[in-house]
């Protein structure tokens, strides 16, 4: 195995860049060869979401369709690429690309941030990125694809505040957690066990009250946003 001093920060950088644009490069490689809607189950009902927004202008109601029921935030970020077009599903499924290596370099970060050695870093994103499921989520026309990206972005950002205190931050976190919670209603999941983890924490006396009670005043206004 590498000594140390071959893992520096230059190093370590061009490493995670190459990475990224390796699995990129794969992503696009299967978004471009297969069909629009391989690989997941609803893709005609996500569709369908999005032409609602598009075409009619209006929010789709609960029981309109397969899909009606999710919130509207990855629809209508889709609408932008006008649904009625061929190129409509390529677009989407780039934009799903994107946000897989948007997660993937926010893991990388968050990973630093807890001083985890290269070495296993390099190991633990090779390991999910080459997980089926996660190739799928992030090549596919899903609302997953946002809404874990919106996740993963809440959790570093959330292990930024505790460190520095920035009021920056905190507002990120309130706009991260609400965007996720008006993507899918499933962001509420890691939300409740990251407050229940740092309220136990607190609880503990491992972590400052005057940080963790913010915190969980953004969490409770964004969900009643």
């Amino acid at each position: 195995m590498p000594s140390d001093s071959f893992w520096s920060p230059s190093r370590s950088r061009w490493t995670l860049a190459g990475g990224l644009s390796l699995w990129a490069l794969f992503a696009f490689l299967m978004i471009a060869r297969s069909p629009s809607g391989a690989f997941t189950h609803d893709f005609q009902g996500h569709v369908a979401h999005t032409r609602i927004l598009y075409n009619e202008h209006r929010l789709a109601l609960p029981r309109e369709g397969w899909e009606s029921y999710q919130p509207p935030l990855y629809y209508g970020v889709n609408a932008f690429f006008s649904p009625n077009r061929p190129s409509h599903f390529f677009k989407v499924r780039l934009m799903s690309m994107l946000y897989g290596v948007l997660t993937l370099f926010l893991m990388s970060r968050l990973l630093t941030r807890c001083r985890v050695p290269p070495q296993a870093q390099v190991a633990v994103l090779l390991f999910i990125a080459t997980t089926p499921a996660f190739l799928f989520m992030f090549t596919t026309y899903n609302n997953d694809s946002l809404a874990t990206v919106l996740s993963v972005g809440l959790l570093v950002t959330a292990y930024e505040w505790m460190r520095q205190g920035k009021r920056g931050q905190l507002v990120l976190l309130g706009t991260l957690t609400t965007a996720g919670l008006y993507t899918k209603l499933d962001v509420a999941y890691p939300v409740a066990a990251l407050a229940m983890i740092l309220t136990g924490l607190g609880l503990a006396g491992r972590m400052p009250w005057h940080r963790i009670v913010p915190l969980l005043g953004m969490f409770g206004l964004s969900i009643l946003l």
